[in-house]
């Protein structure tokens, strides 16, 4: 019952008065023109099967039935890709909470559709905005092919993944497992309104750890055993035993400290750095440069008494005569 009472709430607050047909849904008595495929579409390929698969994915969301009308849309969406039932699959998918493909439909519609195909829905902006507020974006990057991503009751497939992939908008935990290697599991908390979260998988080899380096320090890049492992935060494979993992950031001292590693387990290593002193405020730049300044005043001083005024008196032996004969005239 609450299931029904939300989605009739949800259904009131979308539908497109006049222009669509019950329950937000765009419905023709006869099958749409061809102009209103989908430019990127297939050509058409069974159009009455398509429209008799319409009208079964109508009657299913009518009776609430989403995810049967999800499947009747799709398969007619194949047999005959037009406008309206991509909409229809659109809404179909956000009733039974795949935002993401929902999102996908809508945006592609209110984008490429035919002015008067998009005419029939009036409200597509704030559909969007709407399906929008549930979706986030993950980009998964492991250096291993062939892992097993899944992500919540999700599998989003295996690598190497698409560069950038729709999810819902929720709290869940990314695991991804390969053979040869420890699985991988991180809590996300992934939120609504496009937000991009990129995560870099490290799979450890069986037998190995890993070392989650993080740290406060912006910028700051992290070592292990003199080998650089990237920007924190980080995470390193290595193998049972002791490691030295280091800390460098610009305009901070670096430091380091040692690290536990074990088989299949993840350590966490964080700590920050201090920032540098800057030359002027240390004690000895002042002292060194109050001794200077008082050796630049008696220089001052030196040089001033050196050049006092000439007297008037010419001193012997500093006066020539010139040996040019006089001119008369």
């Amino acid at each position: 019952m609450k299931r029904a009472v939300a989605a009739l709430t949800l259904v009131s607050q979308l539908a497109v008065v006049l222009s669509t047909g019950s329950l937000g849904v765009i419905a023709f008595a006869q099958p749409p023109p061809a102009e209103t495929t989908p430019a990127t579409a297939e050509a058409p390929k069974d159009p009455s099967a398509s429209q008799a698969l319409k009208s079964e994915g109508d009657k299913a969301i009518g009776e609430m039935r989403y995810t049967d009308a999800l499947a009747a849309y799709s398969r007619a969406y194949e047999a005959n890709p037009t406008w309206e039932i991509r909409f229809n699959r659109g809404r179909a998918a956000q009733f039974v909470g795949k935002y993401p493909d929902a999102l996908a439909d809508f945006e592609a519609f209110a984008r490429d559709a035919p002015a008067d195909v998009r005419a029939r829905v009036p409200g597509i902006d704030k559909i969007i905005a709407e399906v929008r507020t549930k979706v986030a974006y993950v980009t998964i990057r492991c250096p291993v092919d062939g892992a097993t991503v899944v992500l919540g009751d999700r599998i989003l497939g295996t690598t190497p993944l698409a560069k950038r992939i729709g999810v819902n908008a929720e709290e869940a935990d990314l695991k991804v497992t390969a053979t040869g290697h420890e699985s991988y599991v991180r809590h996300l908390a992934l939120a609504g309104g496009g937000t991009e979260v990129q995560v870099d998988v490290v799979l450890a080899a069986v037998g190995n750890g890993l070392l989650r380096i993080e740290s406060g320090t912006p910028g700051a890049i992290a070592f292990v055993d003199a080998t650089r492992a990237g920007a924190v935060p980080v995470e390193v494979s290595v193998k049972p035993g002791s490691h030295d993992v280091g800390l460098e950031a610009e305009g901070y001292v670096g430091s380091s400290q040692t690290a536990i590693g074990a088989a299949g387990a993840t350590r966490i290593v964080r700590f920050d750095l201090v920032e540098e002193t800057p030359v002027y405020a240390t004690w000895w730049f002042w002292t060194g440069v109050g001794l200077v300044v008082a050796g630049g005043v008696a220089t001052a001083i030196i040089v001033t008494r050196e050049k006092d005024p000439p007297t008037g008196d010419f001193s012997p032996g500093l006066v020539q005569v010139s040996r040019a004969p006089l001119l008369s005239f």
